[in-house]
């Protein structure tokens, strides 16, 4: 089961699908501060990245003031495999992806997307139509061995030259405006390396509660640089707390 589970592992969005991060990791990379929101639209472009059975099945655009989430196109393709060979991008992942374990991915990625209508948007900006990241919600299965699974995970990832503007936590705010308002999910989850500062403030930025748990990742071997993870989350009440204040 891959769906968006609540923090009660109740089920939403029914799917079967996995949409993966690579390498049992999620979305990690150096942006922070400022957000915004709007839902507007749909999408409907698939170009050959979604499954044929789930042509034209439409996609949901998430707006903000500065950004556009949407489905993945042929185009995306470079930059996204830019992206993930970069090791500023990766320095918190295990290692960097080839170019084809990067096209593979996008294919898994928009693949879920059409055939589900939540998972992981390609984040352009509104201005120039540029590429410039990733982020969005991934289910962590029961067996996973992540604290509190099965839960729901956001994550993003963004190319350098766009770090430092307000674009990861912007992107991340909207999707966590779909979880909770379109998905109606309990909590959504985020977690990274104890030692990667840069993604610990985003979360904080987008209002994120640290849980104060520190556990060993179960896809990294004993004793890497990497293996200590923490857990962060938000909780529906929090959020409906925040958006009434």
């Amino acid at each position: 089961m891959s769906s968006p589970v609540d923090r009660r592992g109740n089920k939403r969005a029914g799917g079967n699908e996995h949409a993966g991060w690579g390498d049992g990791h999620a979305g990690w990379d150096s942006e922070h501060a400022g957000w915004g929101g709007e839902h507007a639209g749909w999408d409907d472009e698939h170009t050959g990245w979604g499954n044929e059975e789930h042509a034209g099945r439409q996609v949901p655009i998430l707006d903000t003031p500065r950004l556009s989430l949407r489905s993945w196109t042929d185009a995306d393709l470079l930059p996204y495999t830019q992206l993930n060979a970069d090791p500023r991008v990766m320095r918190y992942f295990p290692r960097v992806l080839s170019a084809p374990e990067s096209r593979a991915q996008m294919s898994r990625l928009q693949a879920f997307l059409v055939a589900h209508g939540w998972g992981v948007w390609a984040v352009t900006l509104k201005s120039t139509g540029e590429f410039i990241g990733m982020t969005g919600l991934h289910a962590v299965e029961k067996d996973s061995g992540i604290p509190h699974a099965p839960l729901t995970e956001i994550a993003w990832r963004m190319l350098p030259d766009h770090w430092g503007r307000g674009y990861a936590p912007e992107a991340a705010r909207r999707v966590m405006q779909f979880a909770f308002e379109v998905l109606a999910l309990d909590a959504v989850h985020a977690l990274t390396a104890t030692v990667n500062g840069p993604s610990r403030r985003v979360m904080t930025k987008i209002g994120m509660e640290d849980t104060g748990e520190v556990f060993d990742h179960p896809a990294l071997p004993a004793g890497h640089v990497l293996q200590r993870h923490c857990l962060y989350v938000m909780t529906r009440g929090r959020w409906e707390r925040e958006m009434a204040g």
